[in-house]
C-alpha cells in the first residue's frame, strides 16, 4: 500500500505518489574539447621544414560513460541527491611520416626529437562525483546546494614508429582533484502534469584544485615536476526531457554542457616545460565538455 501523501521529487515537474524518491541510471556521450587552438608542440617534415602536424589538431571526439543518480526525500520540500558519471576512454592518435624520406622532427616542451616516423597519443579521462541538499524553496524550482569532487586525468606521448617495438621519446601526464561546494537549481521548464515534460540543471562553484604534472624522456635522459594547489571553476548546465511511462518508470534524455577552467591539459604544459634546462612550471588553461545523456529512473 502506497501512502495517502504525494512527494515531489527532485527534477520533476509533478507531483507522483513515491515512498522515497527515485534512481537513474544511464551514460552520458561526453564530446570533449581540444586541448589548444594552438600549443607550442609540433611535428615538421625534415625535408622542407614544412608543419606537418599541430598537437592542437588531436581531436578526442565523444565517448561514453556510466551516469547514474540517486535521489532520497526527507520530506516534502528538501531532498538529498547523489550523481555519479565517469567517461574513461577519450583517446586521439596521429602517426605522422615524411612523404619525402627526410624523416619528420618533434619540437616541444623544451626539446627537439627527429625520428624516420613518429606517433603522437593522447589520452584524458574524467570522474565526477556530487553529494547536494536539494531544498524546494518554490513549487518546481528545487535548489542544489553541495559538495563535488571532480577528477581530470590526462596523458601525452611521443613515440618513435620506425623501430619495433616502437620507443618512448617523450611523455607527459597530468592529474587535476577538483573538491568544493557548488550551488544551482534544479527546476522544471515546461509539461508539468503532463507525460512529457522538460527539466532544466545549471550549477557552477569555485573549487580547490590540487593540479600536478611529469614530463619525462628516456631518450634525453631528463624528467622534470611541477605541482600546484589553487582555485577552479566548474560549472554545469543542461535539459532533459522526460517520458513518464507509470509512477514508477520513467525515460530521460537530454543535452549537457560542462565547463572546466584553470585546470592541467597535458599537451598544454609544452608550454612552460623544458625538458633540456630542466625546469617546469604548470600550465593552466580550460577544457569544454557536451553531450547526450540517457537514463531510465525508476520511483520507489
Amino acid at each position: 500500500m502506497l501512502p495517502d501523501w504525494e512527494l515531489q521529487l527532485c527534477n520533476e515537474g509533478v507531483r507522483i505518489p513515491a515512498l522515497f524518491g527515485s534512481f537513474q541510471v544511464g551514460g552520458i556521450f561526453l564530446t570533449r574539447s581540444r586541448a589548444q587552438a594552438a600549443p607550442t608542440s609540433k611535428l615538421y617534415s625534415q625535408s622542407n621544414d614544412g608543419l606537418l602536424v599541430d598537437a592542437g589538431e588531436l581531436d578526442l571526439g565523444t565517448r561514453f560513460g556510466l551516469d547514474v543518480t540517486a535521489i532520497v526525500r526527507m520530506k516534502n520540500a528538501l531532498g538529498i541527491e547523489t550523481r555519479y558519471f565517469g567517461v574513461t576512454d577519450w583517446k586521439a592518435s596521429r602517426v605522422v611520416t615524411d612523404v619525402g624520406g627526410g624523416g619528420v622532427r618533434f619540437e616541444g616542451f623544451g626539446a627537439t626529437l627527429p625520428a624516420a616516423s613518429e606517433q603522437l597519443d593522447y589520452a584524458s579521462r574524467l570522474y565526477s562525483f556530487e553529494i547536494n541538499v536539494l531544498p524546494l524553496v518554490t513549487e518546481g524550482m528545487p535548489l542544489v546546494l553541495g559538495f563535488r569532487g571532480l577528477q581530470l586525468h590526462e596523458r601525452f606521448e611521443l613515440w618513435q614508429t620506425d623501430s619495433v617495438p616502437s620507443v618512448l621519446l617523450l611523455g607527459n601526464r597530468t592529474n587535476n582533484y577538483l573538491y568544493g561546494f557548488q550551488i544551482g537549481a534544479e527546476p522544471y521548464v515546461m509539461g508539468a502534469g503532463g507525460a512529457f515534460r522538460v527539466d532544466g540543471l545549471i550549477k557552477a562553484g569555485i573549487y580547490g584544485n590540487h593540479a600536478a604534472q611529469a614530463t619525462v624522456s628516456p631518450l634525453l635522459g631528463s624528467s622534470v615536476r611541477a605541482g600546484r594547489d589553487g582555485p577552479a571553476f566548474a560549472g554545469e548546465a543542461g535539459l532533459t526531457i522526460v517520458y513518464r511511462i507509470n509512477r514508477a518508470f520513467a525515460l530521460r534524455g537530454g543535452y549537457e554542457l560542462i565547463w572546466l577552467s584553470h585546470v592541467a591539459l597535458a599537451p598544454n604544459q609544452s608550454r612552460k616545460t623544458d625538458l633540456t634546462a630542466p625546469s617546469a612550471q604548470l600550465d593552466l588553461g580550460t577544457a569544454f565538455l557536451h553531450g547526450a545523456t540517457a537514463s531510465v529512473e525508476f520511483a520507489f
